[in-house]
């Protein structure tokens, strides 16, 4: 899921939220980190590998194994090496 520049972490969790319905939690609290990374002083709102884990799984479990194992084994942006390219 791509966001554009203009998308804010608050927008961004809440288009995924509309996704991930069931991970609500792990999403309000990579969304609490990634905001408090942005605004409080350095060194403060490093995501834990815990939450990052949490919200991993969560995104995972939105689409099918056979899915899941495509993007591991022939991820979009390795298969956008070998596509054709009229104009080159």
């Amino acid at each position: 899921m791509k966001s554009p520049h203009s998308e804010t972490p608050r927008d961004f969790a809440d288009r995924l939220a509309v996704v991930m319905r069931s991970d609500q939690q792990a999403i309000a609290g990579l969304r609490s980190v990634v905001e408090e990374s942005a605004f409080a002083p350095p060194g403060r709102g490093v995501p834990s590998v815990g939450e990052l884990r949490a919200v991993r799984r969560a995104i995972a479990r939105t689409v099918d194994r056979r899915d899941r194992l495509r993007a591991v084994f022939l991820p979009a942006s390795l298969l956008a090496r070998f596509r054709w390219d009229p104009d080159a």
